[in-house]
This record gives C-alpha cells, structure tokens and sequence, in this order.
C-alpha cells in the first residue's frame, strides 16, 4: 500500500494573513447586518411615530368625543346645555361623526395596512406578549378596520350607508396633501355656510334618527366597542384613555352605572330614557326663551370664550 501523501504545511505568514482576511470578512458581514438592522428599527420607528401623531391620536380623541357624549345621555341627561336643540343636534352629529371620518381617513389613506405592518405579531415583542399571555390577538389594523363604528351601525332604517359616508365626509378637512378630522368651529362653519348641501342633509338626516329607537339602541351599543377600541390603543400605541378609569373597580373614578349596560332590561331602559328625552322636544334653557332658536354665530362665540384661555 502506497504512502498517503502528507497535506504540505501552510507558511505560518500566509496562515496569518488568511486568518485575518476571514476575520476581516466576518467581521464585516455582522457591522453590515447590524447596521442594516438599525436602519431597519429606526425607519420602523419613525413610521409608528408617525402613525401615532398624524392617525392614532385622532382615533383616540374621537373615540373619546363620542364615548363621553354617549355617557352624558345615557346616565347624565345633559340637563341645561341639551335643552338647547341646535346645540344638542350639532354636537352630537359632530362626536359620532368625527369617529366616522377618521374610520373614512383610515379607508382613503390606506392605514388600516399600515397599522398592521407597524403593530403586527410578527415583532418579536409582540410575539413574546401573545405566547406569555395566550392570547390570539390579531394586528391592530386589522382590529380596528373590523370592529369599526360604520360596521356596528348598519341595519338601520334611516341611518344608512351612504348616510354614515356622508355625515363623516362632512367632518373631513383636506390639509397639505392628507386629510383629518374637522374641528367643531369648522365643522359648525361648514353647516352655517351660505347654500350649505350639508345643512340640508344634515337637518333631513337629524329628523330620521332623533326618534329612532333602533339607532339608539346601536348607539348605547357603543359603549362596549369605544371601550375595547381604548384598550387596544392603550395596549399598542401606549395612549392612555382616561374614560379606561371608569371600567376599573380598584379606581376611585369607577362607574357602577356602567354595569346597566350589560344586562338587557337594564340597557332597554336607557335607550329608553335617551329616545324618550329626544323625542319629547328640547326645551329653551331657563330664563332664555329664544335660546332654542338662537343664530349659530352665538354658538361659535361661545365656543370660543370657552377655547380662548387655551390659545
């Protein structure tokens, strides 16, 4: 049998030189694939920024417009300031319709994908969070564009589809290349306009729902979708509602009224109570007879005391 033939040495120069060369390439590999990867977490970063500022922070504003609106007439009344009918109507058309439009924005602008992208199980923390808690969440755009407020109000006579696209394009404002929610001054500014086609569908609109027992009761309804539209936001964006207090025992802001609204005598006696206040008529406020039919003008004048000390 022949001698295997020995592998020759490698000069211990040419060994050297060869190991740092590997080094070197390795090394080079991991500052490449770490640098891509917090370019990656800045970029992701700076996009859930901008998602929170520019559309998460009007959802949550909007959610809480209507859900202290709908507490106020389930449980409050609304006594002085809802006897003044005009304020009463546009007010009210204003909290549900401003949910309405960014819901509409969130459509239009595509969001709904890229709240996904930005809050998807696929990031690792979520993961870890889904897996410790056992919990099968879905993305959050996904959530939000399934439990939204237009799809909760359907099946109602006279309040349909094209009526919720309407009232929430009237509370949309176009600003430098994006859309967002109006503000009431210019929400109330638009109904007020001369030749207004929203007042007119507006007031035609108001006249079908104020006596709809059905829209209330999906209104009251709400309460359980604004509650869970909070604590997702809560738990994803990190924005804290503080209406979250009045659902938590150990709170001294905590709402036993809200218990009602889980069993359903109890929530038919509510809707009751806020179809009945509505249908029977608004009453002038005390000692101001006119106050019902008093000009918008008033109204965006007082709205603005109100505001100044904020300015």
């Amino acid at each position: 049998m022949p001698p295997i033939p020995l592998i020759p040495q490698i000069p211990q120069p040419v060994a050297t030189l060869v190991g740092a060369l590997i080094g070197a390439l390795i090394g080079s590999i991991g500052a490449a694939i770490l640098s891509h990867w917090l370019t990656r977490r800045r970029e992701e970063d700076r996009i859930r920024k901008e998602l929170v500022q520019q559309h998460l922070f009007q959802l949550q504003d909007a959610t809480e417009s209507l859900w202290y609106r709908l507490h106020n007439l389930a449980f409050r009344g609304g006594e002085e300031a809802m006897r003044d009918e005009e304020y009463y109507k546009l007010t009210t058309l204003y909290s549900l319709g401003k949910l309405l439009a960014v819901e509409r924005i969130f459509t239009l602008e595509g969001i709904y994908p890229q709240l996904d992208a930005a809050y998807g199980e696929a990031r690792l923390k979520k993961f870890l969070r889904k897996i410790l808690l056992r919990k099968n969440r879905i993305e959050l755009g996904k959530f939000l564009r399934k439990e939204r407020i237009d799809l909760k109000l359907r099946h109602i006579d006279n309040f349909q589809q094209y009526d919720r696209i309407f009232l929430a394009e009237a509370v949309i404002e176009g600003e430098r290349e994006r859309l967002r929610a109006s503000t009431f001054v210019e929400f109330v500014k638009r109904y007020e306009a001369t030749g207004s086609t929203e007042k007119e569908h507006l007031d035609s609109l108001w006249l079908k729902v104020k006596n709809d027992r059905d829209f209330w009761r999906k209104m009251v309804e709400l309460f359980d979708v604004l509650h869970e539209f909070a604590q997702r936001i809560r738990e994803d964006a990190d924005l804290y509602s503080q209406f979250l207090d009045r659902y938590d025992e150990k709170n001294p802001r905590y709402d036993k009224s809200l218990e009602r609204l889980k069993n359903a005598g109890e929530k038919t006696i509510v809707v009751d109570h806020i179809s009945r206040e509505t249908t029977t008529g608004r009453r002038p406020a005390r000692g101001n007879h006119n106050a019902a039919r008093r000009p918008l003008a008033s109204l965006l004048s007082r709205l603005a005391h109100v505001l100044a000390p904020l300015g």
